[in-house]
């Protein structure tokens, strides 16, 4: 699974996490990851990642940083 960021950095799910302050009634709309070759920690908006197969793979990145 890739994901990246508007400007084409890789995250990873090892780095990514998703806390309180990260949803919007039920709705995650923010998660917070470290980018590869970066060190620290930043927010990301969900509606501006990206990845190889589009939506479905960003909505099953979401549902397994979730479930952790």
């Amino acid at each position: 699974m890739a994901i990246y960021t508007k400007h084409g950095q890789r995250i990873t799910e090892q780095s990514a996490h998703i806390d309180g302050s990260c949803y919007f009634a039920d709705t995650v709309i923010k998660v917070r990851a470290v980018p590869e070759n970066r060190k620290k920690q930043q927010i990301y908006w969900v509606k501006d990642l990206l990845a190889d197969d589009g939506k479905a793979e960003i909505e099953a990145f979401i549902k397994t940083l979730k479930r952790r």
